[in-house]
């Protein structure tokens, strides 16, 4: 099974060499551009149309604390705190369409870094039905966390048109990063 990597600028001049490197590779490449028609997507990879550097999600590069929580290089992350108080987000970070009709178990794996002040809301959710409905994974309540997070979806095994979903709420309520 290849390893699926998403290059955020995939289809700029620098994010498309680093993809047709990785393809080279024997990785599953998703490119991720703002480009309407994608026509900059590297042959083999997978196009993926969005932004996620618009008001509600932006990407840093890597953290200097010790709540940075293994997200390294570049990240993205939502903000609540550096949009000022009295601000409120409600923001999603969702991968593309993915196939797992074919797997017999599955795990999500990611780095993350979430910092609590006030009552935030911070979800791993799943759809089976391309974005119409979601499932819960993993609620992460209003409690800080950080570091390597592991979820068992095999749940989703046999299904083929399964989305995953980082859904994010605050109002001054500092941040939630993803990474890897």
């Amino acid at each position: 099974m290849k390893k699926r990597i998403v290059v955020l600028g995939g289809t700029g001049r620098i994010g498309n060499k680093i993809s047709e490197i990785a393809i080279r590779r024997g990785y599953e490449v998703v490119c991720l551009g703002r480009s309407a028609s994608l026509e900059n997507t590297p042959l083999g990879a997978i196009p993926f149309q969005g932004n996620v550097t618009d008001n509600n999600t932006i990407l840093e590069v890597s953290g200097t604390s010790n709540e940075s929580g293994n997200c390294t290089n570049v990240y993205a992350i939502v903000d609540s705190d550096g949009l000022g108080n009295g601000n409120t987000q409600n923001t999603d970070l969702i991968s593309p369409v993915m196939d797992f009709s074919s797997y017999s178990s599955l795990l999500l794996e990611f780095n993350h870094s979430f910092e609590v002040w006030g009552n935030p809301v911070a979800r791993v959710e799943a759809s089976i039905d391309s974005g119409t409905t979601w499932t819960l994974i993993h609620d992460y309540g209003t409690n800080n966390n950080y570091g390597h997070q592991i979820h068992n979806i095999s749940s989703l095994v046999g299904n083929s048109s399964v989305q995953i979903r980082f859904h994010y709420e605050g109002d001054y309520d500092w941040w939630w990063a993803i990474d890897d």
